[in-house]
């Protein structure tokens, strides 16, 4: 309530009623989408607690309009880390205007950042977000990808791990490269193990399927489907692990 009024702060200010804020009265006021709002308690000392609730801030804004994010982004310095991850924000929601905001301001669709759930840490950048959520906004994928000069292996496994053989189409005709490593030498097969629909696909577009990662292992080593699709289209299967 208080978040949505400014007079019935105003009101409570002047009586006093209020010593301190809890912390996420300022977000509140962000998620409202009032300006006005966020001035106001910022006006009267109600800053940021930490700087946890800090990139909340600009987290909450992305969620909302282009003028709250253009409030909250051009109050502060923010990091290259925080403005992507407000990128993130915007494209798992599917806020389309703001996506086009945070662009235009120079955010960059590859830049990596880190959430964090309880002791679990991802890793993530806006352009692995909108592969992630391409079955529900398709058409930020384009508007990204227009602006990514390198695609990082890490968005290919993303689309991988979606399943979603047309966002992997959309990622090489962007330039990606299908028979890239990532992490320890692994091609898209490590990610794919779990996914034998995918698995055509890859042996489509020229992922080896035998290629060792960086201890030598191969992806069909410990997976007998994957090891019996192999042998079922003539791919070496001692190669593979037999």
């Amino acid at each position: 309530v208080l978040a949505g009024h400014v007079d019935i702060c105003d009101r409570l200010w002047a009586a006093e009623a209020v010593a301190t804020g809890p912390r996420s009265l300022l977000v509140c006021a962000v998620q409202s989408g009032r300006p006005a709002m966020v001035q106001s308690l910022l006006d009267r000392g109600f800053g940021p607690s930490d700087r946890r609730e800090r990139d909340d801030l600009l987290l909450t804004a992305a969620e909302t309009s282009v003028e709250m994010t253009a409030f909250i982004h051009d109050r502060a310095r923010w990091s290259v880390h925080n403005r992507a991850a407000a990128l993130g924000r915007a494209i798992e929601v599917g806020n389309e205007p703001v996506v086009e905001f945070l662009l235009g301001a120079g955010v960059s669709p590859t830049c990596e950042y880190k959430t964090h759930m309880g002791c679990l840490v991802s890793r993530h950048t806006p352009l692995s977000i909108a592969v992630e959520r391409y079955g529900c906004f398709p058409r930020l994928l384009p508007r990204l990808l227009a602006d990514a000069d390198v695609i990082p292996h890490s968005v290919l496994e993303a689309a991988v791990r979606s399943g979603s053989t047309d966002a992997l189409d959309r990622l090489i005709e962007a330039g990606a490269d299908p028979r890239s490593v990532g992490n320890r030498s692994r091609t898209l097969w490590w990610v794919a193990a779990d996914r034998p629909d995918l698995w055509p696909y890859l042996l489509e577009i020229g992922v080896d399927p035998n290629r060792p990662d960086a201890s030598g292992q191969r992806p069909g080593t410990r997976n007998e489907g994957l090891r019996r699709f192999l042998r079922e289209h003539a791919v070496d299967p001692a190669a593979s692990g037999d």
